[in-house]
């Protein structure tokens, strides 16, 4: 990654922590504990040696959140020991840290901070403001990173009717759900100055290389093969782009170049590209989406998902309960 990269993913990271602080939650965690500890140590220098049932009252306030978020923090450490993978336990042991050192920070401020000079409320501002920073660059740096998609190439090994069809490339573009339902597939070849494209759906299970030999090939016009050459290069020269947060689930897309001439496969895996994180990447799928299948949107389609999806749940439960009385077999 170059380091211009790097630089702004950092700063992108720790600007968007920062306005993550900006939610209610948030600005309750961070501003609250410091405007409680500074308004009641301000008000305890007041009533010191003159009123002792005020004075205690204001100390028993004072004291309410060190102490729960001292219980918070080692509660959490002990579980983080116990239970070395609840990383969850470590992250809320840091919150209650955290919380400690901006009520410490209220506190100083309450004692040593004069009510008339302006100078001490303009000093009081930048405190917090600089205590805010701090935390934006604690959660977001160093920043998350990692690559986006699956870039795979490899030498192309020719069939014997790749070799009797004089194809210059083709291009095979792959849309899915997250469980390979509701598939579309466009193969698209090029020979000469001439394009072919053929189209394939599935609602469940994905499309095999099998089904290929059912294809009905239809020739494209001149702005077709004007948009797959471009859209060609664009795949022959994609380089990896970074992202700074994790795809867990989402829609599979597969762009594949064959090139024939060069002996080259190339096969690109971008699911879930964003226009914002990954802009090439996005610029290729939307291009490669064209030359799909129209998506189907009836009512039909909707129900015929939905039955894919409850027989592979049904499956998968079976699969799970099977395992578990093989488990349970004493030999």
């Amino acid at each position: 990654m170059e380091t211009s990269q790097y630089i702004a993913i950092s700063i992108s990271q720790v600007i968007s922590c920062l306005f993550r602080s900006l939610t209610f939650k948030d600005s309750l965690e961070f501003f609250v504990p410091a405007l409680v500890a500074f308004l009641f140590t301000l008000l305890l220098k007041k009533v010191a040696c003159k009123n002792k049932a005020l004075t205690i009252t204001y100390w028993a306030i004072l004291a309410v959140v060190p102490v729960y978020a001292l219980v918070v923090t080692i509660t959490e450490l002990i579980n983080f020991y116990l239970y070395s993978s609840d990383w969850l336990a470590l992250e809320r042991a840091k919150q209650g840290v955290f919380i400690l050192v901006v009520y410490g920070g209220g506190v100083w401020a309450g004692r040593h901070i004069n009510p008339r000079r302006i100078k001490h409320w303009i000093l009081f501002v930048l405190a917090i403001l600089l205590c805010y920073l701090a935390w934006g660059i604690k959660e977001g740096y160093p920043p998350f990173i990692t690559d986006f998609g699956k870039i795979e190439d490899k030498p192309l090994v020719l069939s014997k009717q790749d070799s009797t069809e004089n194809i210059d490339y083709a291009l095979e573009v792959f849309f899915s759900d997250a469980w390979y339902n509701d598939a579309r597939l466009a193969l698209l070849k090029v020979r000469n100055d001439s394009v072919f494209s053929c189209h394939l759906r599935s609602n469940c299970g994905g499309i095999s290389s099998s089904d290929y030999d059912s294809c009905q090939w239809v020739a494209l016009d001149r702005q077709a093969l004007s948009n797959l050459d471009s859209l060609k290069a664009s795949v022959e020269n994609y380089k990896t782009e970074y992202i700074d947060y994790m795809i867990f689930d989402g829609r599979i897309v597969y762009v594949t170049l064959k090139d024939y001439r060069k002996g080259y496969k190339r096969e690109l895996e971008l699911g879930n590209a964003n226009r914002k994180s990954v802009p090439i990447a996005y610029s290729i799928v939307d291009r490669a989406e064209k030359f799909l299948p129209p998506y189907d949107t009836s009512k039909a389609h909707e129900e015929e998902l939905k039955k894919c999806f409850e027989e592979a749940n049904a499956s998968a439960l079976a699969d799970e309960t099977d395992s578990a009385e093989t488990k349970n077999i004493v030999p």
